[in-house]
């Protein structure tokens, strides 16, 4: 009588692997990316210009301070993505890390204006590309408004709200009629006026803020940001608000002045925003464009940050620039303004706009040149508050100027010029179909997964157990492609569950560096039984050539196992129709999010249903033969590419860890192949104890020893005049990374 002790104990350290490798720290911070780093003036928000070092012309990014007892932040990627256990460090923990790092990094600082105790608190969120987070006034109903949350401390006060540095993107989805979503993507930063307390010393005060809210990716898999925090650290002093309504550069070659009209303004009126630059003999500004096009010359460029949500018109020139051959093949012709010109830019108030007090932000960015010269390109934000009320009242209302830099308000026009096109196209493909179009697209979509490259290679090992069945009952050969069927669903039903209760996307596993690697291994093990290093003791889950009697069939466990490795491979995949049917569904309640996952499971597993109701189509593969060892062998390769494949996944820093990792495995394999099947069970329990422990010892030794570590090179500290100013006076040498950015 067979014992099936060994196939329960593989089928449980399957999935004790996969468990393993789906496991995710929520709202851990990225290796090399710490949340305490002070940002440096690019990440600032308007007028949050980091002090640089005397002779520096842009804030240094980083410095390096030898003999300094610097806390150091661990490279992108060399963290252990297994986590850590007491005495073995390593394997077995949670999985931390996610590749290729959080949805969301968060960043912070705050600063003083000079001879007041008032400041500003500073939160900058980093999001992934495709994912957005929603703001602070998010609507309820559809998703998780952010809240920033300020440690309480004796030493400073919160006296405002937070504010966003620009408007988020705002439009409907069909999924949440009559609820308007805010979304900010790509970066945002929060500021909200502080106050410290007297005698407060700002160098030493630390701040901590924490973040929580909702993610989610422009293909819907929507994440839960739980407690993520920051702490911030003093980033200067900053000169009090110039609110004279005008401004002179820094070169002194041109200067600013822009005011908002009418004083106050009723629902249904125009508001205009006029901005002049003057500039001084022989030289000019660039003329107007909606975004930098990167060539030789930088155009000047206007951007709204906050508008209230108000309509924004085109901006016009009070005179039309000149022209001029440059003798240029990138740029042929220049465009440009001399002496003075005046740019308008008309905002519409909505009829339905409650009266109250609105603020309206922007940026200029520009460049000025000569025939023989040119300054380095520059800009300012600018800001005002506008009242709203019943009857207009004629007037201005002048703007406050503050310095930025052109290439942030470069990416706003890029950004601002994307999101005017992500509103002008339709919504999804499903807005008004009903559910059986859905559910049949759904199916489709399931059927198309089967000839996905991430599912050929173990689509090649199910024909080989085609070939296997060929000659037996119906019944038997209809119930092995049931229980392959029965795997399928199964991993889109666990699919589905996360979807619906732990906002997971399809493939959002595979955004775990830990499950990659884990799934690495495994495909890797699997290749190494398809060349007879080892054979695992499940009939029919890679192959059965040396196993003899009942285990040349393909067993119920054998089949619903490859059911689950081809599907949890087929992830990674995303076929036609795939993806707007799972972006539909999350948006959905869970029972129709399981009913279309379903569909999807039923659509893939459909060509073996077919085979085990109508066996005769068995009759059109190849008879068994000795072609069959050379096929399994073929399929060992197929494998092996599969593992190359999911190292695209891997950060660099992990590769010669994960490659160290695989050589553990081999030897694991090996031998445990060295103990037959038909062996006593307590020497296949010694020869499968030694293997595991060769593993386990492995993962350790190649996330732990051998990884490759950055911060053995340079003890790099993000650049804080402070830290710098504390170096220099206890005699430290130190460098300073540092580059010019526009």
């Amino acid at each position: 009588m067979k014992s099936h002790y060994g196939h329960i104990r593989i089928l449980s350290l399957l999935v004790c692997w996969l468990a393993i490798g789906w496991t995710e720290v929520a709202g851990q911070a990225p290796p090399g990316l710490p949340s305490t780093a002070p940002p440096t003036a690019t990440d600032m928000p308007p007028g949050l210009p980091v002090p640089a070092p005397p002779g520096a012309t842009d804030s240094p990014p980083g410095l390096s301070g030898q003999g300094a007892p610097a806390t150091l932040d661990a490279p992108p990627g060399s963290a252990n993505p297994f986590g850590a256990v007491p005495g073995l460090g390593g394997f077995g923990g949670e999985m931390g890390g996610d590749f290729p790092g959080p949805r969301v990094t968060l960043s912070s600082t705050f600063q003083v204006e000079k001879g007041t105790r008032n400041g500003r608190l500073a939160v900058r969120a980093e999001l992934q590309p495709n994912w957005h987070i929603y703001s602070t006034t998010q609507a309820p109903g559809a998703t998780r408004r952010a809240e920033l949350q300020v440690k309480a401390t004796p030493d400073v006060k919160v006296v405002g709200e937070f504010q966003p540095d620009h408007d988020p993107f705002i439009h409907e989805d069909p999924a949440f009629p009559g609820v308007k979503l805010e979304e900010f993507a790509g970066e945002v930063t929060w500021t909200a006026p502080i106050q410290l307390r007297e005698g407060v010393d700002p160098e030493k005060l630390k701040i901590e803020v924490t973040l929580n809210g909702q993610v989610c990716a422009t293909a819907g898999a929507c994440e839960l940001v739980s407690d993520e925090t920051t702490t911030a650290t003093f980033g200067g002093y900053y000169e009090p608000p110039n609110l004279s309504g005008q401004i002179k550069a820094a070169s002194g070659h041109v200067s600013f002045q822009g005011y908002l009209e009418p004083k106050v303004a009723n629902p249904g009126s125009t508001i205009r925003l006029v901005l002049s630059a003057k500039l001084e003999p022989t030289w000019h500004i660039y003329a107007y464009a909606k975004t930098d096009p990167d060539k030789i010359s930088k155009p000047t460029l206007i951007v709204l940050r906050k508008t209230a949500g108000w309509q924004v018109g085109p901006v016009d020139a009070s005179a039309k620039p000149k022209e001029e051959e440059s003798g240029l093949e990138d740029e042929p012709i220049l465009h440009y303004h001399e002496g003075s010109v005046t740019w308008t830019v008309p905002i519409t108030v909505p009829d339905d706009a409650k009266p109250g007090q609105y603020e309206l932000a922007g940026s200029i960015a520009y460049q000025t040149c000569t025939p023989e010269t040119c300054d380095p390109p520059s800009g300012f934000d600018f800001q005002a508050s506008i009242q709203i009320g019943a009857t207009a009242e004629p007037g201005s209302i002048l703007l406050s100027f503050a310095p930025t830099k052109y290439n942030r308000v470069a990416k706003l026009a890029t950004t601002s010029r994307t999101k005017q096109s992500i509103a002008a196209e339709p919504t999804g493909m499903f807005v008004n179909s009903s559910l059986g179009f859905i559910l049949a697209a759904a199916f489709l979509a399931g059927m198309i997964l089967n000839v996905m490259p991430c599912v050929l290679p173990v689509i090649g090992l199910k024909l080989m157990s085609f070939v296997h069945q060929a000659g037996g009952k119906r019944g038997e050969i209809f119930a092995l492609n049931m229980w392959f069927s029965f795997g399928l669903l199964f991993v889109f039903w666990v699919l589905a569950a996360l979807a619906a209760f732990a906002n997971k996307g399809w493939g959002s596993h595979f955004n775990s560096v830990g499950f990659t690697i884990t799934m690495i291994g495994v495909v890797f093990a699997f290749g190494l039984s398809l060349f007879g290093v080892w054979e695992i003791p499940i009939p029919g889950l890679v192959t059965s050539g040396t196993v003899q009697g009942a285990a040349e069939r393909e067993g119920a466990v054998g089949a619903f196992s490859k059911g689950i490795l081809t599907t949890i491979l087929a992830t990674p995949c995303s076929g036609p129709l795939l993806v707007p049917v799972v972006s539909w569904s999350v948006t959905q309640p869970p029972e129709l999010t399981f009913l279309v996952f379903t569909s999807i499971g039923l659509g893939m597993a459909t060509p073996y249903l077919l085979v085990g109701a109508f066996p005769a189509l068995i009759n059109l593969l190849p008879k068994p033969g000795a072609w069959m060892h050379t096929f399994e062998q073929l399929m060992g390769f197929v494998l092996m590419g599969t593992a190359v494949f999911l190292f695209m996944s891997v950060e660099y820093e992990l590769v010669i860890p994960t490659l160290s990792l695989l050589v553990g495995i081999g030897l694991a394999c090996w031998w445990v192949g060295k103990t037959p099947l038909t062996a006593e069970l307590s020497q296949r329990l010694k020869a499968w104890g030694t293997g595991v422990a060769l593993i386990v010892l492995f993962v350790w030794f190649s996330f732990n020893a051998i990884r490759v570590d950055k911060e053995r090179q340079l003890p790099w500290e993000p650049f804080s005049r402070v830290v710098l100013e504390d170096h220099i006076k206890q005699g430290r040498t130190v460098f300073i990374d540092f580059t010019a950015d526009w």
